[in-house]
């Protein structure tokens, strides 16, 4: 049965990164489960344009990303009620918030977050990661405590980053003996902890080539949608096929009808459909 969350304070937010579109990874990560989480709580849904600098340092192409994410994001959203939706830079009170918890967070603390290790493991000089990337963890507790959240939905993969906020909640509140900031938890469905990309291995991101478009023409989306993964052990249409791990079945389990799929499932493991 599936748990109604009701009551919270909710902050979610996303890079412009890449490009600034959105694919179906994004909408099942995280845009769906905030169109449901909105309905019984109060929302705080935000572009991430200043995160998004570690990456992006051309100016217009990052005012193409955040129009084009924003138009994205209203297109899937729909009704904005207990939603308030903003650009994170049209704030200035999370870069003064990241400033002030600044002298209250442990270097170590800051030394053990995955992005910050992982740039360190390819070989990359310390000397040569710049500072953003180093405080990126610093500027997300930031802009979650901002708001006093007390939930956050995330990937497995930000968790890390949702616990150093916990741990920098708990030493501000400690150090100004006060409750100032409610100690949020995370939030990750597990059904889309991690949405795999077309390759089945990986989980799915425009850097590694692996999605499915949601808003590109419909030759390029035909294009993604053909190169997903399936069955390799299957020569032929009239052979049994194998449901787990087959990308195009995961897909279909979150956007498709039940029964349907279902049907689908058992003709195809019978051999009595193909992979096209």
């Amino acid at each position: 049965m599936k748990t109604i969350i009701t009551g919270k304070r909710i902050y979610s937010a996303i890079a412009p990164s890449g490009d600034g579109t959105l694919h179906i990874g994004n909408y099942l990560g995280a845009v769906k489960q905030f169109i449901e989480l909105a309905k019984t709580n109060e929302c705080f849904l935000q572009i991430a344009n200043l995160h998004a600098l570690t990456t992006v340092q051309n100016r217009k192409q990052l005012e193409k990303n955040v129009e084009t994410l924003i138009l994205n994001e209203l297109a899937l959203l729909g009704d904005l009620k207990n939603i308030s939706f903003c650009c994170q830079s049209d704030i200035p009170y999370h870069t003064e918030l990241q400033s002030i918890l600044n002298n209250v967070t442990p270097l170590g603390l800051l030394k053990r977050a995955h992005a910050y290790k992982d740039k360190l493991g390819k070989d990359v000089m310390e000397d040569d990661i710049n500072a953003g990337l180093f405080s990126y963890p610093m500027l997300m507790a930031s802009d979650i405590l901002i708001y006093k959240a007390t939930l956050v939905p995330v990937g497995k993969d930000q968790k890390q980053h949702v616990e150093i906020t916990r741990d920098i909640a708990e030493r501000f509140n400690n150090v100004f003996k006060k409750q100032i900031f409610p100690i949020p938890d995370p939030y990750i469905p597990e059904e889309v902890s991690t949405v795999l990309g077309t390759d089945g291995k990986r989980k799915m991101s425009k850097s590694l080539g692996n999605i499915i478009s949601i808003f590109e023409p419909e030759e390029i989306i035909h294009k993604q949608v053909m190169s997903t993964y399936t069955d390799p052990t299957r020569l032929h249409a009239t052979d049994p096929g194998h449901i787990e791990g087959n990308m195009v079945f995961t897909y279909l389990d979150f956007f498709g009808e039940k029964d349907k799929v279902n049907q689908m499932k058992q003709a195809y493991a019978k051999g009595h459909v193909s992979d096209i």
